[in-house]
């Protein structure tokens, strides 16, 4: 008798190949399965769990180890669906899918509903500032819409994910739907906001209108920064859209500092962060005249100056970003590391 013939019976022990098999009941649909430590109950004096086996729809739950192994095939079974682990994941998915349609469905009245709470939000400077910092980052990095993504919260169900386990094993869609409905229709405030530095517990429904209304006003600020072509971050807009799908490690970097212009090489991640660090040129020369015409600035200003102050960015000898009314002013004194500006080139192009 194989595996699967044994779940199928209505045997409660069983020997399969070298190793005794046993099933024990849980309820009329579900058996929990169990192997001794040693191959046989003559020897192995402790159980070893396996696996869950739903009768019905003849699903198997436990390790693909034990249960789908290519090199020990006793208790190979084609009942097998997936890990014990996966259950709890398929649960969430399911009810957050219900989540997502009761939001599409009632966006509206969530919002209206959660107006004065927004207002009230906003209100303190920080979450205000919070939010035209995100609108910035999003024009910067060119995520033209942003979407939220809402999840049914794990407060919600871990205290019974034992039994919700089971329950889905036997009728997932319901079991969904059930933590969704519990979630979604919970009376109590058990969600938490900060307003001028206090916390504010508000109830789920309260805080999905207000992340909404949050999500609208960051959008209309993006849409404001995209319509207007002469706003302040439209130059590092410009340079991350440039380098932002080059598969590159290192791009030269021509600044213009004051008077003078200097060409170095410098790593693409650390610009498309909008960080500088002196310590990333290579070449030590100019390593030491660009820390020199930085020094007494702070990082975050150095940062932002960085940005500022870049007239043109090149790979494998092509312009990728230029900055032609920076350029073009006059009384500049050049130095660059053209002397070895193909050997690197030809390392990291």
């Amino acid at each position: 008798m194989n595996i699967d013939e044994f779940l199928d019976s209505n045997k409660t022990i069983e020997k399969v190949g070298k190793t005794d098999i046993l099933k024990i009941k849980y309820n009329e649909n579900i058996d929990f399965i169990y192997k001794p430590s040693y191959g046989n109950l003559e020897y192995g004096n402790e159980l070893h769990f396996l696996g869950i086996f739903e009768r019905i729809n003849k699903k198997l739950y436990g390790s693909s180890f034990d249960f789908q192994s290519k090199y020990n095939k006793e208790i190979y079974s084609n009942y097998f669906a997936g890990e014990i682990s996966r259950i709890g994941t398929k649960l969430v998915d399911g009810a957050n899918l219900y989540l997502k349609t009761y939001i599409e469905e009632n966006k509206v009245q969530l919002m209206n509903n959660s107006k004065e709470i927004f207002d009230k939000y906003i209100s303190d400077e920080n979450n205000n500032m919070k939010i035209k910092k995100d609108a910035i980052n999003d024009y910067i990095y060119k995520e033209d819409n942003i979407e939220m993504n809402f999840s049914v919260e794990e407060y919600s169900y871990e205290e019974h994910i034992k039994d919700l386990i089971m329950q889905y094993i036997q009728s997932p869609v319901e079991t969904s739907k059930k933590i969704f409905n519990k979630y979604i229709n919970n009376p109590e405030k058990a969600e938490n906001i900060y307003i001028n530095n206090n916390y504010e517990r508000i109830t789920v429904q309260e805080n999905i209108g207000l992340m909404l209304q949050i999500n609208q006003y960051r959008n209309m600020l993006l849409q404001e920064l995209i319509n207007n072509p002469n706003n302040e971050y439209k130059k590092k807009r410009d340079i991350i859209s440039s380098i932002k799908d080059l598969d590159a490690q290192m791009v030269t970097i021509t600044l213009k500092h004051d008077k003078e212009i200097v060409t170095f090489k410098y790593p693409k991640r650390l610009l498309q962060q909008i960080e500088f660090y002196g310590w990333y040129i290579p070449d030590l020369k100019i390593r030491d005249k660009v820390e020199k015409l930085y020094d007494n600035i702070y990082s975050g200003e150095k940062d932002e100056l960085f940005m500022k102050e870049i007239a043109k960015i090149e790979y494998s000898r092509k312009v990728i970003y230029e900055d032609k009314e920076l350029l073009n002013l006059d009384n500049s004194v050049t130095e660059n590391i053209e002397g070895t500006h193909d050997i690197v080139d030809d390392m990291f192009g």
